[in-house]
């Protein structure tokens, strides 16, 4: 790593962690396609994301967020900055009365689907390829095999977004 973007990693919130590899060779789900991002970062929580996005800003760095790869394209290869979201994945609160699970992005959903059943619960519909992050799923239309219950998207009551310059944004139909 050049000593201008340690600097400026020092620089940026210095008491959140910035988990960074520079050694990742990263490949699609199906391994047709490959790349080897400048960083390869994994972060754990919502600050950890924030930095990532600041310090890309600041050092105009493009930034490719990525769960298990899961497309026929080459959409998620970058010689830029890679954020793999699979240690962003915890169940941060179950609503029994509501019947909703808050969860982090990076949860995959043969995990959301484990920890929904724990709780009695079940999602309404579902991909064939479980290996897939929510957030994954929901920024690529899947669906189920039934035209009753929608995108998996449709079943999201909201959000919350790291914009650009690393604020936190929510969104719901509300």
């Amino acid at each position: 790593m050049d000593e201008k973007l340690q600097a400026d990693i020092r620089e940026v919130d210095p008491e959140v962690a910035f988990p960074a590899s520079q050694q990742h060779v990263h490949s699609t789900w199906a391994r047709t396609f490959h790349s080897r991002p400048e960083l390869y970062l994994r972060p754990e929580t919502t600050q950890e994301i924030q930095k990532i996005i600041k310090l890309a800003r600041r050092t105009r760095r493009r930034i490719v967020v990525v769960g298990c790869g899961h497309s026929p394209s080459d959409l998620t290869c970058t010689s830029s900055w890679m954020v793999n979201l699979d240690k962003y994945n915890r169940v941060l609160h179950v609503d029994h009365d509501r019947k909703r699970l808050t969860v982090q992005g990076g949860i995959r959903l043969r995990d959301l689907n484990l920890a929904a059943s724990s709780h009695g619960l079940t999602m309404p519909n579902l991909g064939s390829i479980h290996d897939q992050s929510i957030v994954g799923a929901i920024s690529t239309a899947t669906h189920g095999s039934t035209l009753k219950h929608g995108l998996m998207s449709d079943s999201v009551k909201s959000i919350r977004i790291a914009l650009s310059d690393g604020s936190i944004a929510s969104c719901s139909p509300d």
